[in-house]
């Protein structure tokens, strides 16, 4: 005897559309306007002069020596590849590696983004429950950090029409945050306003987080595209220098260019080696049900480049040529803003492919009429565009702007 339809539920019958992700939706309308002199300032890549995001050299070369050497694809392991692990946080901490020793540990992760949700599940199995948020901040930050059930207090950090960090109102709201909350902040390059802290400001954050008790959670997601490899964690290696507990989530898919590969890490570091491996410990039993073990090819392929000195010399040079690209860009597009009349040179100082412009929904739309896309926020990838497209970009901005105040 068949069942019908009365008397079985159909569960996934009853399934709202969900709502479409608004930079993925950006991302179709751009791919969909054939116009060859369309600027896409949406989807956070980097791309070259000629539009496209390349295999870097040195990672090509990587991909070769690996299809040479590999002779296994088991498992990695629930924490993942050590000697990448070892050889990121040679990168990234410097001296610190060696000074803060066992109380320093590693785990891999899927992307920066899992290495963003592993933190949230730690500071929530830890017993946080309250985590603060610097604002504008990337939009995947609230869902990720949500998703672990904690609090998301937002804080306003920048002022758009100045564009500039609204450092003492960030300060004063932290004055409300408990012992035992968490702060993400984010190492250099911010995404989305390009407003990185000076190290007198992550100093004085660094005694913020001492004075009051607050765990900090720095996300690493653009290492060596703002003012070089070095100079770009600074402020990092001052802050865990400075706290008895920090997180640092780290992508490689920007400094790499593996976006496809998801190869990301979560370093930790507690007041003792014991505190900090039980921490570790963690990791397999919140992985299990999700991942269960994390990926291996982009691992693979950052470690071979770090551990090679050949290779690492090449990735650090085509890493330059990135960085001074994306600030030759920020130069001429400064300069054309200041033609017409915008001002906006402050975006000649800030740093790595993102900015975030003052305008309103109704202007955003009305480019898109044009061929100019950007997210309803108004943030733009400086490394999307060209350099020639620069004078012609802020005449339309300039243009969209006086438009709809004629009609506002």
């Amino acid at each position: 005897m068949s069942i019908g339809p009365a008397t079985v539920p159909r569960r996934l019958m009853n399934l709202s559309e969900a709502a479409a992700d608004p930079l993925l939706k950006l991302i179709a309308l751009s791919r969909a306007d054939t116009r060859p002199d369309k600027i896409d300032l949406g989807v956070g890549v980097y791309r070259n002069a000629d539009g496209r995001t390349p295999i870097m050299s040195a990672v090509a070369a990587a991909q070769k020596l690996l299809g040479d050497r590999q002779d296994t694809l088991s498992y990695v392991g629930a924490t993942g590849d050590e000697e990448f692990l070892e050889q990121v946080a040679g990168l990234i901490f410097g001296p610190l590696q060696t000074a803060l020793g066992e109380r320093l540990v590693g785990v891999q992760a899927v992307g920066g983004t899992g290495a963003l949700w592993l933190a949230g599940e730690l500071l929530r199995a830890s017993g946080a429950t309250t985590i603060w948020l610097g604002f504008p901040s990337w939009p995947n930050h609230v869902p990720i950090l949500r998703r672990s059930r904690l609090t998301v207090r937002e804080a306003a950090a920048f002022d758009i029409g100045a564009q500039t960090l609204d450092w003492e109102r960030f300060l004063t709201a932290l004055e409300d945050a408990a012992a035992g909350d968490a702060i993400l902040v984010q190492a250099c390059c911010h995404n989305p306003t390009g407003a990185d802290m000076s190290l007198l400001q992550w100093s004085e954050l660094a005694e913020v987080c001492q004075r009051k008790g607050l765990i900090p959670l720095i996300d690493l997601a653009y290492l060596g595209l703002g003012r070089g490899v070095a100079a770009d964690v600074e402020g990092l290696r001052l802050m865990v220098d400075s706290v008895p507990e920090c997180l640092v989530a780290v992508s490689c898919a920007k400094s790499f260019g593996i976006y496809r590969e998801r190869a990301g890490a979560l370093f930790l570091t507690t007041e003792t080696a014991k505190s900090s491996a039980i921490a570790r410990s963690h990791v397999p039993a919140l992985a299990r049900p999700v991942y269960s073990m994390p990926p291996d090819r982009g691992a693979a392929l950052v470690r071979t480049v770090l551990q090679d000195p050949v290779l690492r010399a090449m990735w650090n040079g085509e890493l330059d040529v990135m960085r001074e690209r994306i600030g030759a860009l920020r130069g001429v597009l400064a300069d054309a803003f200041a033609a017409t009349g915008l001002g906006w040179t402050a975006l000649r100082d800030q740093a790595g492919m993102f900015s975030t412009l003052p305008l309103s929904v109704g202007v955003i739309n009305a480019l898109r009429q044009d061929g100019v896309y950007m997210t309803d926020s108004g943030r733009v990838n400086i490394a999307g565009m060209r350099a020639e497209d620069a004078p012609r970009l802020a005449v339309l901005i300039t243009r969209a702007i006086e438009n709809q105040g004629a009609h506002g």
